[in-house]
């Protein structure tokens, strides 16, 4: 039969019937959970703080280059810290996990050292600057180690927080560094390449001396110039031009040679006047004698050897007058083509020719060459002066017109030239700016940087302070005693009364005269008192003993439960007052 609880007197009669299953079950298992408690061993915390600075220097003075959030380089700081090689020269170095070495393997060693290391920010709210909003910054963080050892955990939190400093001046000197080799590879890299740019453009400017963009006004001044220039000769060229073709015409006019008188007062004949004499003295005698007369034999000899001169005097003044003309004709056409040209080369074939039968036609004559080549008449000889010297002016003119066409040629060819130089030279020029400027700004650039990493070396940035080393740690951090104690007393009397309630609940015994009418369906008559024996009465006075022992172990177990409250108790109001 299931009994039923219904009234606070049924409980307290539940409690006083099950009080010894209650107290025993309770006795086990607080015993077990108290023996855990104490029998776990002390695991002892020392914990560091370490204070963020900020820059000592204004930052508007110097700017360092090493950006991003703190809490990302305290991540990277902390894989460096917590890498395999600095754990296990704090292992050796301090003697730690001794006991593990035989039964664990090195990587099992660092994984447990690193579960017992944790690292917590500190944040307070701050003022942005920028936006003018309140934000949590970091300003701190604490470093904790736990370990068995008290005076090894507080060596080992001084140790990892010294390499916390020693990676973060290590970190931020690092990437200070780094930004001054790159800065200082992109300044050769321009560097180079403006060199490289400025020995273009002088090159450049040497292919194309005359026909930069700076050059356009004195160029077109220039070109100006010379074609005023050519005007002017045209005009001179012109004049003497005409000149030479008047004196030509009075020379045509005016006999080469003339009759002249001699020291003795005779006058002295030509070939031609002499030619015309005896051809009239022949006819005189033709008149007067036969062909046989000796004088007139003589007279036709006479006649025959004065009409062979005076021919031979008219082709080498034909010839000479060609050869004249052909040196004349030459000497325009060199001024207007080069030796190669083939019509230079066939007028200096055909100078040599006539220069080669006059030669030849001078050693036949009975006549010298200057008889032939100089006049004799002063008027025809200054006129054919006249000549010579109009023409060989007016050759020089020419050639120099030539010479001052050309030289405008070359002017126009340079202003057509110039907008397609003009382009390339602005492209030039605008690459060498764009260098010049961006090695410029990478020299400001790597000026700073080079200020920020002697900031870095100076310790005058963003650094890491020790506010509070590591100490000794005086309570064990680990276990919580009272804690685990107040869970196995809980436990306890829950599992008591549980089980007292399982045993109770499966008790068909009837002990009260409503269960019995509950049962039967019958009126209770009367009810009969339970008569204590003498075995009964021995046994309740043996329980009674029993309880008293039982109740002398709760008092020692509340005795230490407090004891260990009240310690925690102070710690915790200790804490709470120096806050205050």
């Amino acid at each position: 039969m299931r009994q039923r609880l219904n009234t606070p007197g049924d409980y307290k009669a539940f409690l006083l019937r099950r009080r010894l299953r209650i107290l025993v079950t309770f006795l086990i298992v607080f015993g077990f959970v108290a023996m855990v408690a104490f029998l776990l061993p002390s695991i002892y915390r020392s914990t560091c703080t370490i204070l963020i600075e900020t820059q000592q220097i204004p930052q508007d003075l110097i700017r360092t280059t090493v950006t991003g959030y703190v809490e990302e380089r305290l991540k990277s700081i902390s894989q460096e810290v917590m890498s395999r090689t600095k754990l296990l020269g704090i292992i050796d170095r301090f003697g730690l996990y001794g006991e593990m070495k035989d039964s664990k393997t090195t990587e099992e060693i660092i994984d447990y050292m690193r579960d017992a290391i944790s690292l917590e920010m500190v944040s307070a709210e701050s003022v942005n600057p920028r936006t003018g909003r309140p934000a949590l910054v970091t300003v701190a963080f604490t470093l904790s180690y736990e370990g068995k050892h008290p005076s090894k955990v507080q060596n080992v939190g001084n140790a990892l927080a010294s390499l916390y400093l020693e990676a973060n001046l290590k970190t931020r000197t690092s990437m200070a560094e780094t930004s001054v080799t790159f800065l200082e590879d992109q300044a050769d890299l321009y560097r180079n390449l403006c060199a490289e740019l400025e020995e273009t453009i002088a090159g450049f400017k040497e292919k194309h001396l005359g026909e930069l963009p700076e050059l356009l006004q004195l160029n077109l001044q220039t070109e100006k110039q010379i074609r005023n220039q050519l005007d002017d000769f045209a005009r001179v060229i012109r004049t003497l031009e005409d000149r030479k073709v008047y004196l030509e015409s009075q020379l045509a006019m005016t006999k080469p040679d003339t009759s002249l008188i001699d020291e003795t007062g005779r006058r002295v004949l030509d070939v031609q006047e002499r030619f015309k004499l005896m051809k009239n003295e022949l006819i005189t005698l033709l008149a007067n004698f036969s062909e046989k007369h000796p004088d007139v034999i003589r007279v036709k000899k006479q006649v025959a050897q004065l009409g062979k001169e005076v021919q031979l005097k008219d082709d080498l003044a034909r010839m000479q007058k060609e050869l004249e003309n052909k040196q004349a004709s030459l000497k325009e056409l060199m001024g207007r083509v080069t030796e190669k040209h083939p019509d230079v080369i066939s007028l200096k074939r055909e100078i040599m020719q006539y220069e080669k039968e006059l030669e030849q036609a001078s050693k036949t004559s009975v006549l010298s060459r200057s008889d032939v080549s100089e006049p004799e008449n002063p008027a025809y000889i200054n006129l054919k002066t006249q000549v010579v010297s109009t023409e060989l002016e007016l050759n020089s003119l020419k050639k120099q017109r030539v010479e001052l066409h050309q030289k405008w040629v070359t002017y126009v060819g340079r202003l057509e030239k110039m907008p397609r130089v003009e382009q390339e030279y602005r492209e030039l020029a605008r690459d060498h700016d764009n260098a010049t400027a961006k090695y410029r700004e990478t020299v400001d650039k790597l000026m700073e940087a080079r200020q920020a990493l002697g900031l870095e070396e100076h310790q005058a940035g963003e650094r890491l302070a020790i506010i509070e080393p590591a100490a000794f740690p005086e309570k064990p951090a680990k276990p919580n005693r009272v804690a685990i104690l107040l869970i196995g007393l809980v436990l306890g009397l829950g599992t008591g009364i549980g089980y007292a309630s399982v045993v109770e609940f499966s008790d068909t015994s009837v002990r009260k005269a409503d269960d019995l009418q509950a049962v039967t369906d019958l009126p209770v008559l009367a009810v009969v008192p339970h008569i204590f024996t003498e075995s009964e009465l021995a046994r309740q006075g043996k329980k009674k003993r029993y309880g008293f022992v039982i109740a002398a172990g709760l008092l020692i177990i509340a005795i230490i439960f407090i004891h260990f409250f009240i310690m925690d108790l102070e710690v915790f109001w200790f804490r709470v007052m120096r806050r205050f």
